[in-house]
């Protein structure tokens, strides 16, 4: 259920879209792109692309296609040991975490002066869960948006995840209809 982006998300107008261009990096499992050959963009008219931050966790290659480093801001990956990426642009940096934490991945973006980020959990084998159960704990995670879709994939795989924290309220609870899907999202608190 959380590989799925509603109808017309990711398209001029959608909500995914609008939210990219709020934003100063989407960050992004590398498995992600073992399962497309681009990464999300905003479409809007003039829009300011968001850094491209790529999660590498345990992985030792990683190939991007050409669509990605052609579409994006800037890529950066980040990796928990050495890796190879190709191919070598300038617009891909590679920074090597000795811990690869939510901690480690904010401070270094802050660095950067990315200041916001989106953390996307589409098509992740448990790298970013993984970032997000230690930035819940830390009570790095400020906001929160779920996406409810018309659609059931149902899987003996598929869960949706709890990250190993408590039950935590939300404040300031908001929901909108869009398309076919309803978007809610709220602030820790």
């Amino acid at each position: 259920m959380l590989s799925h982006l509603g109808k017309g998300a990711e398209e001029p107008g959608g909500y995914y879209s609008k939210m990219l261009q709020e934003y100063d990096g989407l960050v992004v499992s590398g498995e992600f792109l073992s399962r497309t050959s681009t990464l999300p963009i905003s479409l809007e008219a003039g829009a300011n692309q968001p850094f491209q931050i790529i999660i590498a966790k345990n992985i030792l290659s990683l190939d991007l296609p050409s669509t990605i480093i052609n579409s994006a801001a800037r890529v950066i990956v980040m990796a928990d040991k050495s890796i190879s990426v190709e191919p070598k642009s300038e617009k891909v940096e590679t920074v090597l975490l000795e811990q690869m934490t939510l901690t480690s991945v904010l401070d270094y973006c802050g660095h950067r002066g990315l200041c916001s980020l989106v953390i996307d959990i589409r098509e992740d084998n448990g790298s970013v869960a993984e970032l997000l159960e230690g930035g819940l704990e830390e009570g790095l995670v400020q906001k929160v948006m779920m996406e409810l879709c018309p659609v059931w994939i149902g899987s003996s795989e598929a869960s949706l995840p709890s990250f190993g924290v408590e039950l935590r309220k939300l404040k300031d609870l908001q929901s909108n209809v869009t398309n076919e899907s309803t978007l809610v999202e709220g602030y820790l608190s």
